[in-house]
């Protein structure tokens, strides 16, 4: 991302959601939420994907807490559910 920002090159949502899922699937939260708060402190929107892999990471994690709050979050906002993303959430809680 450093690199992309070094040469003017501004990560898109995808780019971050790609960078959310991966440090997800290595089980680095800390880093999960940092680029979602730098995400949001940027004002780039969130989308259904981005909540789906947060979803996914806090569940595995055993953080339940954490994904009651992203679907506050998401019930609160402009965004449309889909199904992949309710299927991410009956995961969850299955």
């Amino acid at each position: 991302m450093e690199f992309m920002e070094e040469r003017l090159f501004s990560p898109s949502i995808v780019t971050r959601n790609l960078i959310i899922e991966t440090f997800g699937k290595a089980d680095d939260i800390e880093t999960v939420e940092e680029y979602l708060s730098k995400t949001k402190h940027l004002r780039i929107k969130t989308n259904t994907i981005t909540y789906c892999s947060l979803v996914s990471v806090y569940s595995k994690a055993g953080h339940i807490m954490k994904v009651d709050s992203n679907l506050r979050q998401v019930e609160n906002s402009d965004i449309i559910l889909d199904t992949p993303f309710s299927n991410c959430v009956v995961r969850a809680y299955g």
